[in-house]
């Protein structure tokens, strides 16, 4: 019996590797928190800068000496 060989195409391919891409990340219950945590910080921010541009809206509304208020969005 003659000895394998395997073909040029396939000595650098990895067929296992289309498994392992679809395979879901775990974390830890900490890495989840510390995910939580930190995803809660960038929405307060989000959520500051909005509040920060309402006021700087209605602060160049009142300095113009409109009293219709300025819509944000």
């Amino acid at each position: 019996m003659s000895p394998r060989h395997t073909c040029a195409k396939n000595a650098s391919q990895h067929p296992g590797q289309i498994i392992l891409n679809a395979q879901v990340k775990r974390h830890t219950v900490a890495e989840e928190q510390a995910d939580d945590q930190c995803l809660a910080e960038v929405q307060a921010y989000q959520q500051i800068a909005v509040i920060e541009d309402q006021i700087e809206a209605t602060q160049k509304n009142a300095a113009k000496g409109s009293t219709v208020p300025a819509v944000g969005g």
